[in-house]
């Protein structure tokens, strides 16, 4: 009898791999605001196109990695209620990780969320959850927001 480790873990926060918790986050901060805005989703093949991480760490087959991860948000990125479960996995997941990796993916995903230089509610209350769940500083947050500020209006 072998044990099915995916069906063991299934509903566990913080059973996501890296890959997917980074991947998760990410594409969450181009969605969040139900805008299609072509600057966000630039930014976000731009951050996956340089991530090692992203494409699986090797380069014989990028693509198909990326391509599981997109087939997996797929399933939860147009269902409220997954989104939120998954945000909450993806966080849980990324701290098993450590506080170097979770500012990094905190300022990728404000980058992603600021591209468009417009910060509507969702993206606010998204970027206020991914800070309490990652136990993120109140003065690392606000000079992250400052500098990517400054960086998007130059």
């Amino acid at each position: 009898m072998s044990l099915d480790f995916d069906a063991l873990f299934e509903g566990t926060l913080g059973g996501m791999s890296k890959e997917e918790a980074i991947y998760s986050l990410l594409i969450m901060a181009v969605a969040i605001d139900g805008q299609q805005d072509e600057r966000e989703k630039a930014e976000f093949e731009s951050l996956v196109s340089r991530s090692t991480t992203l494409r699986g760490g090797s380069a014989d087959n990028p693509e198909g990695f990326l391509a599981g991860l997109q087939t997996k948000a797929e399933a939860w990125l147009s269902d409220p209620i997954r989104f939120n479960d998954v945000a909450m996995n993806a966080c849980a997941s990324l701290k098993h990780e450590g506080p170097q990796l979770c500012k990094s993916v905190f300022v990728q995903m404000v980058d992603i969320v600021l591209a468009d230089q417009v910060l509507r509610r969702e993206e606010r209350d998204f970027i206020e959850f991914v800070a309490r769940q990652l136990d993120m500083e109140q003065e690392f947050i606000a000079r992250t927001l400052m500098v990517l500020n400054a960086k998007n209006d130059f």
